[in-house]
């Protein structure tokens, strides 16, 4: 019983794991979407960070 119990923590703990890079990952990608995005737009290569606060 004990042994089934760690194997089940150590598979939600590997999913939690797994879901937290998932996020970050998308979250930085997105950031640097919007980033390009802005940076894009005239006047080019001036970032205006106005809306991000």
């Amino acid at each position: 019983m004990i042994k089934k119990l760690k194997t089940f923590e150590k598979a939600i703990i590997s999913a939690l794991i797994i879901m937290m890079v998932f996020v970050v990952a998308l979250s930085t990608f997105r950031l640097g979407w919007k980033l390009v995005e802005e940076l894009m737009k005239p006047p080019f290569l001036m970032l205006i960070y106005n809306n991000y606060l």
